[in-house]
């Protein structure tokens, strides 16, 4: 369910299995990736639960490290992710977070890819997560950037694709971005996002652009409406 973007199942699902089994690490998990979607505070809440149940469990680690980094903690987060890599030393999210705190620093992130290109020459999501914390950032350009690196390593990514039209989007873009977001749809990718964007764009029509050097506007047209004047007997 919470792959096919039904959240509110998906979290229920989650709950009636802690019903059965209270101690159920993955389904505090999962609440804790329903909730991150939201960006609901609940989601370090659910991840702390699961790593009370299952300190060694590295997929938990990488994603309480992702979130205190949206928090800009980025100390902790440091943490989370050596904890993950203490426990799998393949965990490639973990790498990414790291390399993601060092493009936030403006340090080169190249020895951390290496080490994610050793387990996974292909693995995009790696980029796509430096990615999407550069634009949490709003340091959109070089989002866009990895965005397109996330791509150039796996070409079937379908939500780099959607970010990176939505990303074009703010910045004034319209062809490219509409490519990516239909690339998306159409191979089911459709979340919210995705499919508002997609309306987003066709409502475009109605709209008037008004560009300068840097700035582009996008004002709704108005209707005008005339109607000829109503004449009184004499």
């Amino acid at each position: 369910m919470h792959e096919r973007f039904n959240n509110t199942d998906a979290a229920n699902l989650f709950k009636e299995a802690l019903e059965k089994d209270p101690k159920n690490a993955q389904a505090y998990y999962g609440l804790a990736l329903v909730s991150a979607d939201g960006f609901d505070s609940k989601a370090l809440e659910y991840i702390g639960k699961a790593l009370e149940l299952d300190p060694k469990f590295a997929e938990a680690h990488e994603l309480k490290a992702n979130l205190l980094l949206e928090d800009s903690d980025e100390g902790k987060a440091f943490g989370e992710a050596d904890e993950a890599l203490k426990i799998s030393s393949e965990a490639l999210d973990a790498m990414a977070i790291h390399a993601a705190i060092e493009v936030l620093a403006d340090r080169s992130p190249d020895d951390w890819f290496a080490k994610i290109h050793e387990v996974n020459p292909n693995y995009g999501e790696g980029y796509a997560l430096v990615a999407h914390h550069l634009v949490f950032n709003r340091r959109y350009a070089d989002g866009i950037a990895f965005y397109r690196k996330a791509i150039e390593m796996d070409p079937r990514l379908w939500p780099a694709h959607s970010q990176l039209g939505i990303n074009l989007m703010r910045m004034g873009q319209e062809e490219e971005p509409r490519k990516q977001l239909e690339l998306s749809y159409d191979n089911g990718y459709r979340n919210e996002e995705t499919v508002n964007s997609l309306r987003l764009l066709d409502s475009y029509k109605n709209f008037v652009t008004f560009k300068d050097d840097t700035t582009i506007l996008n004002c709704r047209r108005r209707k005008r409406t005339c109607s000829a004047p109503t004449l009184k007997p004499s």
